[in-house]
């Protein structure tokens, strides 16, 4: 909610662009250092409160991200799979959190839009048109989670992520 207020008050003076890059490089980043762990691992031993206090202030940080670049360049799932993927939470908690963080920022998101003259009756009826995916992607989405161990999970995702990363990049470079 904090970055969807920065992205609201802000919208006409964040640059798309420079959002994008940063997101880019910020997924291309995350994926260098997944690999970079899985091949040479390193032994770091943390006390719980530290563990505590870094997931918290990681969420708060790429959370807000995530809203921000939601709300201006609909490009939120990066951000939040940067904070979500170093969790190393299993897969099922994974969905379900991304899935509960999208319905709540893409409702509040509304509001804002509506002040800001983003959305209209088009963009409204494109959004219904659309609806009868939503249990084609849940079906598809089921039959392709029975593949798939937490390991293979986390290798896919942080893939899908560079893949997505060089993506705004090249987006936002040329």
């Amino acid at each position: 909610l904090i970055g969807h207020g920065v992205g609201w008050f802000y919208f006409d003076h964040i640059s798309s662009d420079l959002l994008t890059a940063f997101i880019g490089f910020m997924s291309l980043l995350t994926v260098f250092l997944y690999f970079k762990k899985r091949w040479l691992p390193e032994k770091i031993i943390r006390t719980k409160q530290e563990k505590v206090f870094s997931v918290w202030l990681r969420g708060s940080i790429w959370c807000s991200i995530a809203g921000v670049s939601s709300f201006v360049s609909t490009s939120g799932g990066v951000p939040l799979q940067v904070f979500l993927l170093r969790c190393k939470i299993e897969r099922s908690v994974y969905i379900g959190s991304a899935a509960a963080f999208f319905f709540s920022v893409n409702l509040t998101k509304i509001p804002l839009y509506a002040d800001l003259k983003i959305v209209s009756y088009d963009s409204f009826l494109i959004s219904v048109m659309l609806l009868p995916a939503i249990p084609f992607g849940i079906i598809l989405a089921h039959w392709i989670n029975t593949f798939l161990t937490d390991q293979k999970f986390y290798l896919w995702m942080h893939v899908i992520l560079g893949v997505v990363g060089l993506k705004l990049l090249y987006q936002a470079l040329l």
